[in-house]
């Protein structure tokens, strides 16, 4: 790919070299930030889990006692019984509801009240559960307590039967037709259990109130409570899990690490070894970086490449100009060489005619190599000036009009109306530039006159249009015109330079300049 192609490509964006570091200093200030975030995350998500499973038995006890009132009742129950007031819905499933940044309750005291345990259809319902909640509890280690519809403990998985338990906000809840969940500390005077054992380690214990209905009214609540799985116990479930993700994290972090310096550091050493093998000589090559990187290190790439190019064409540019100079003074040289050396071998033997003429053409030598030393010196400036001259604002009408007052009747003048009534531009840009080219149809265009026209181009520009009606300009010149040392008259002292000049000057000011020629009439259009 050339480098044309390259830099016709459609750049994209770089981060830089600050952005990439606060993005890793941001991850590594981040990563506990976000650890904890998801460990909160994780432990609320197990508190719901160890809800569900509490809601779960709920719904069976209650469906279990409920028909075991109804047979105390000698009632039948169904779906239609069973449904809570105001739900219309054939299925009504109930989501976890605990919220974890409310405020945790400290453990419930003892019950203080008892009812007396009479021969009721709600006792009695409650002893046909006695057995199964107390295999129950064995697996599930949940505390399980089923109330009537006054809040009087009716069944238990422990002790506490006959306790009124109606000051609770669980049971206050569910006593209203609301499923209601509260978080109590936990309390233990046992050994912490371990990791990998069935017994809970958390430091939360999760109470459900459960509303139980029939034909529209709470007839009991089933309260139910576990304690919540801690955090640190589910991640050593999870160890093998967690121990492959670590290593993951820390892969990630030493490729991000290694790609950040990689990025930084790969570039700087393509840009040293690049400007080594420029040192050494070798074949040009180019400084742009490639691939991944930062936008302060590909702008100096872009800016070295841009430099080595501009000092390989200001090299380009003296050699060849060094060349052409050299060709163009090395007949003049070689002439004032021949003559001086005549004059001295046969000064007495030359007549007075003679030496006359061998001096003339020492002296019509001599002023062309003066000509051609500053109109050289004049296009060095224009093609190489890193500065340029300071400008002037200049009366256009007036400096053209003393242009064609100067040139007399030969130049023919028109300045159309449309033109700026001054110009900022270098006093002498314009005198090189207009000048060269009317001197040059001058030189050419016979005995008839010379017209000059001026009109608007763009902002801040002109359009000067010179033309004259000699004989023309093959195509096969036209091809060659704005050459350096190009010329037809050479033989009447031409240096070949100042179309060159206007040419220059025309680039410097961002114009242009054209010509268009046919046998009696040239004109030359110049956007300056």
């Amino acid at each position: 790919m050339t480098e044309t192609a390259e830099a016709s490509q459609p750049q994209r964006r770089r981060p830089p070299i600050r952005l990439l570091i606060l993005a890793v200093n941001a991850l590594i200030l981040l990563a506990p930030i976000i650890a904890l975030l998801l460990l909160r995350i994780y432990q609320t998500h197990l508190l719901h889990q160890t809800e569900a499973a509490l809601i779960a038995e709920s719904v069976w006890i209650g469906e279990v006692y409920r028909d075991a009132w109804a047979a105390e009742n000698g009632r039948s129950t169904d779906a239609a019984s069973a449904r809570p007031p105001g739900t219309t819905e054939s299925f009504y499933p109930l989501a976890p509801q605990f919220d974890p940044t409310q405020s945790i309750l400290p453990r419930a005291a003892p019950p203080t009240r008892f009812a007396d345990v009479a021969d009721t259809p709600a006792f009695r319902a409650g002893a046909r559960l006695k057995g199964p909640l107390d295999r129950a509890k064995r697996v599930t280690l949940t505390g399980m307590r089923v109330l009537d519809e006054r809040g009087v403990v009716v069944a238990s998985s422990g002790a506490e039967l006959g306790a009124v338990l109606d000051d609770l906000p669980e049971v206050q809840g569910a006593l209203s037709g609301h499923y209601t969940v509260v978080g109590r500390e936990r309390v233990s005077d046992e050994p912490t259990p371990p990791l990998d054992g069935i017994r809970r380690r958390g430091q939360v214990r999760l109470f459900t109130g459960m509303p139980v209905f029939a034909d529209g009214r709470v007839i009991a609540v089933v309260r139910l409570s576990r304690t919540g799985v801690d955090v640190v116990e589910a991640l050593w479930l999870y160890r093998a899990e967690l121990a492959l993700a670590l290593l993951l994290c820390v892969g990630l972090t030493v490729s991000v690490a290694y790609a950040l310096s990689r990025a930084i550091s790969r570039p700087v050493e393509a840009l040293m070894e690049d400007a080594a093998a420029i040192t050494r000589g070798e074949p040009r090559r180019t400084f742009r970086a490639r691939g991944f990187v930062p936008a302060e290190l590909f702008a100096l790439s872009e800016s070295l490449d841009a430099l080595r190019q501009q000092l390989t064409e200001r090299a380009e540019y003296v050699a060849a100009f060094a060349a052409q100079a050299g060709h163009e003074l090395k007949t003049p040289l070689t002439s004032i060489r021949g003559a001086v050396e005549l004059l001295a071998e046969s000064d007495t033997d030359m007549t007075p005619d003679e030496r006359a003429r061998f001096l003339r053409n020492i002296s019509t030598d001599t002023q062309r190599m003066e000509r051609l030393v500053f109109r050289l010196l004049e296009l060095a400036r224009i093609e190489n000036a890193v500065t340029p001259p300071p400008a002037e604002h200049i009366d256009l009408r007036a400096w053209f009009g003393a242009l064609a007052e100067r040139h007399g009747p030969r130049l023919t003048l028109t300045v159309a109306d449309s033109t700026p009534e001054r110009l900022s531009i270098a006093p002498e840009h314009l005198e090189s530039a207009v000048g060269n080219l009317v001197d040059n149809a001058l030189r050419h265009g016979g005995d008839a006159p010379v017209h000059l026209s001026v009109q608007a181009a763009a902002p801040g520009t002109i359009q000067v249009g010179v033309t004259d009606h000699g004989p023309g300009i093959s195509e096969k010149n036209r091809a060659r015109l704005f050459e350096r040392f190009f010329t037809t008259e050479r033989g009447r002292g031409g240096t070949g330079l100042g179309l060159a000049i206007v040419a220059a000057i025309a680039r410097s000011r961002g114009g242009r300049v054209e010509v268009e020629s046919r046998p009696g009439e040239t004109t030359f259009t110049l956007l300056i």
